[in-house]
């Protein structure tokens, strides 16, 4: 007789949540034996992080930079501790018995409460030497648009409009593999009216592991299976209009696709004024592999 699985409400309860920050916290906040071993990994992380400064490096974005690429983290260490809450965890951390290296008890004498944080739209890190926080080398290249969650303009469920500076609006979707669902369809057509009515561009792009997979298929299937087609044939209008939409509007449409951009993903980028792809992009229209026609006008 095999021995019965473990169970543990933590995890269950964490399982469902898909933005890593907020599954961390529910983690590290469980109250049975695993939130304790996610307290004490993190607590034993955090301590020997802090000693390796500056043994690996001065500056702690390049220690996570180094976790990022070398284990595939999302987030670095660093990172994490901030999401957890530099100071409360510190605490935390030396009431459990861990130790900090000096510099981070003096981060906190000064009133320095996180590693990094955003300012205009800019990742800045706190530079222990310097005690004061300097941008990224190399951030000015890239736009990333969950800084500017200060300046969201719209948002929805699936989306947020943030205003990048300069008269140009930015769309970011935050779906299961980015997938094009209704909520993301009316993103894009409230996006291209409001940078009609008032700014001068509109920059779609997103910070998921992919740019979108395509259209939301398993919304379209369960239609099928319910012979529900009217709700199909709306849903193909609605994706077909949104997709002229962003081909005839009277501002420019630059799209930023990375990963993955097949299907609908590929189709709006076939349609956008201006395509700036990343160097890893696959991109193709991948419906014929289950069976139906790409109708997104391509087909037209």
């Amino acid at each position: 007789m095999s021995p019965a699985k473990p169970k543990f409400a933590t995890l269950e309860t964490a399982k469902p949540i898909d933005d890593l920050k907020s599954r961390l916290k529910v983690l590290y906040a469980g109250t049975d034996k695993a939130g304790d071993f996610y307290r004490q990994f993190h607590y034993a992380l955090f301590s020997y992080i802090s000693h390796r400064i500056p043994e690996i490096s001065e500056e702690v974005y390049r220690v996570d930079d180094a976790m990022m690429a070398g284990f595939g983290w999302e987030i670095g260490a660093f990172e994490s501790w901030d999401t957890l809450g530099f100071v409360k965890t510190t605490e935390a951390m030396k009431a459990a018995g861990y130790t900090v290296a000096p510099w981070i008890d003096e981060m906190i004498s000064k009133g320095i409460t996180s590693f990094f944080k955003i300012e205009n739209g800019k990742s800045l890190y706190y530079d222990i030497a310097a005690q004061s926080y300097k941008a990224k080398p190399g951030a000015d290249a890239f736009i990333v648009m969950k800084n500017f969650a200060n300046e969201t303009v719209w948002k929805n469920s699936a989306c947020r409009t943030y205003h990048l500076g300069e008269d140009v609006i930015g769309l970011e979707w935050y779906t299961k593999m980015g997938s094009i669902g209704g909520e993301v369809l009316e993103g894009i057509q409230k996006s291209i009216a409001l940078a009609e009515e008032k700014y001068k561009g509109l920059v779609i792009a997103n910070d998921g592991a992919n740019f979108s997979a395509g259209a939301n298929v398993a919304m379209i299937f369960m239609m099928a299976i319910e012979q529900d087609y009217d709700e199909i044939d709306m849903a193909i209008r609605q994706f077909q209009q949104t997709m002229m939409r962003v081909r005839y509007s009277s501002i420019p449409v630059v799209l930023a696709p990375h990963g993955l951009a097949l299907g609908g993903g590929c189709e709006m980028s076939l349609h956008a004024d201006k395509v700036i792809a990343a160097a890893e992009t696959y991109t193709g229209l991948v419906e014929a592999g289950i069976g139906v026609i790409p109708a997104g006008q391509v087909c037209n």
